[in-house]
């Protein structure tokens, strides 16, 4: 997993898991200052906010996700 938080509070993650030499492709989240999901990009649709969606997941907006990673 790696983070990203900017002076405001708002950030955004990626998370990949990893078997020996393969690497699987993971969710990415962002967040305002508030804390508030604005972002979620969850292929196998498992976060919390993706439950009852057929995956793939994609809620928001990419463009509202804080710069970094």
């Amino acid at each position: 997993m790696t983070t990203f938080f900017n002076a405001k509070g708002a950030g955004r993650d990626v998370f990949r898991a990893r078997c020996g030499l393969i690497t699987y492709a993971g969710f990415k989240q962002c967040w305002d200052p508030g804390g508030c999901l604005t972002f979620v990009d969850d292929p196998f649709a498992l976060t919390a906010a993706c439950l009852g969606i057929i995956p793939p997941c994609i809620l928001g907006s990419l463009a509202q996700c804080p710069a970094g990673l």
